[in-house]
């Protein structure tokens, strides 16, 4: 996993999709518009240019680090098969603020959505100190992350990755993820079916977590959906 973490109160901004409730929803006096089966398969949510996804910390997380926020994750480009997802967030607490920005890269095709490249930088502030860092990782040829047909499945890719000015490392990864019976979730202002994912993996990290259809990570141990616009 890319450590790119400067606190043990920030969140992981490098997972993969993941467990229980989102919390509820954010109002914002619209009807809530119908599942998607987007470009990226049904279970990625990604519906084109404007996809639009808002996160918030799990009050397990919040109790734990002190820490509250927001992040909200764009649909910002794409080209071909090709789409660029754009994360932004921003946390802060009786100790300090973190915020931090990620630029990712997903190919989608008939067998759903590909992690191909994700840019991070970080920003940590505790009473007088400060630290900032950058950093990226690729998965070549590429890291099913969102499959189409939501059964357990396997991925194996080259992992590089470069944190600052230091070299890039280079290894080999490999995913198997164990996928949970379908239950029905409520979920941003919509009912869901839902799926728990379970990854185990080698060379990467990954956590365990939520999908809903037609809208994508609905949940990890940190964060919980609270909006989405497809």
């Amino acid at each position: 996993m890319l450590a790119l973490l400067l606190a043990c109160a920030v969140p992981t901004v490098d997972e993969t999709g993941d467990v229980g409730d989102s919390r509820g929803s954010v109002d914002t006096g619209e009807p809530a518009p119908t599942a998607i089966d987007g470009p990226c398969g049904p279970w990625a949510g990604v519906g084109g240019v404007g996809t639009r996804w808002v996160y918030e910390p799990t009050d397990d997380y919040v109790a734990n680090f002190g820490f509250d926020g927001a992040a909200t994750v764009e649909v910002t480009a794409q080209d071909g098969g090709v789409f660029t997802l754009v994360e932004v967030g921003d946390y802060a607490g009786d100790s300090g603020s973190f915020t931090w920005s990620r630029v990712e890269s997903w190919r989608c095709d008939a067998e759903g959505a590909w992690w191909l490249r994700s840019d991070t930088e970080t920003h940590l502030t505790s009473g007088s100190f400060t630290a900032d860092q950058v950093g990226w990782r690729t998965f070549e040829p590429g890291w099913l992350v969102r499959p189409s047909t939501l059964v357990d499945w396997s991925s194996t890719f080259t992992l590089t990755v470069a944190v600052g000015d230091a070299e890039p490392a280079v290894s080999e990864a490999a995913c198997t993820t164990t996928v949970g019976a379908e239950s029905t979730v409520e979920v941003a202002g919509r009912t869901v079916p839902a799926r728990s994912i379970t990854p185990t993996c080698e060379g990467v990290g990954a956590d365990p977590g939520v999908l809903g259809a037609g809208v994508g990570l609905l949940s990890t141990p940190e964060k919980e959906l609270v909006d989405y616009r497809p």
